[in-house]
């Protein structure tokens, strides 16, 4: 229940953040960890990033980056990609949770130190692949 708590809460910071970019506002200077070791969907279209800083608490996340992107190919290619791509980055799958409506799982390196969300769903003909990365 504390993790489902906290996904709610990381969704709705990605949500806050997506409207204050959306208006004008600048993104913070700090960035996470280099992109390199998360795979991207092969000809997937960036449509939104973005990062947010907040005072560490208790080994939470404090640094994140988030990347939104839209693909051509169905929910279930992506699902498929990430469960056979992450592992050989070095990631380890905390859990997946998939249903028709939407799918995601988080993965973490590092003793847990860094961590990844990725949420997957359909919109229309196309599929909604959204990227979070954190870090201590």
């Amino acid at each position: 229940m504390k993790r489902l708590t906290l996904l709610v809460i990381v969704l709705v910071l990605m949500l806050a953040c997506a409207g204050l970019i959306a208006c004008g506002a600048e993104e913070p200077s700090g960035s996470v960890a280099s992109w390199g070791d998360i795979p991207v969907y092969p000809g997937s279209k960036q449509i939104e990033k973005g990062n947010w800083e907040l005072p560490a608490v208790e080994a939470e996340y404090s640094t994140t980056d988030w990347r939104y992107y839209e693909i051509e190919d169905s929910m279930d290619m992506v699902v498929d990609f990430y469960k056979s791509q992450m592992f050989g980055k070095g990631w380890t799958k905390r859990g997946w949770v998939e249903s028709e409506e939407a799918s995601w799982c988080s993965y973490s390196k590092n003793n847990a130190m860094d961590g990844v969300l990725v949420w997957i769903c359909p919109e229309g003909d196309k599929t909604i692949l959204a990227l979070m990365r954190g870090s201590v």
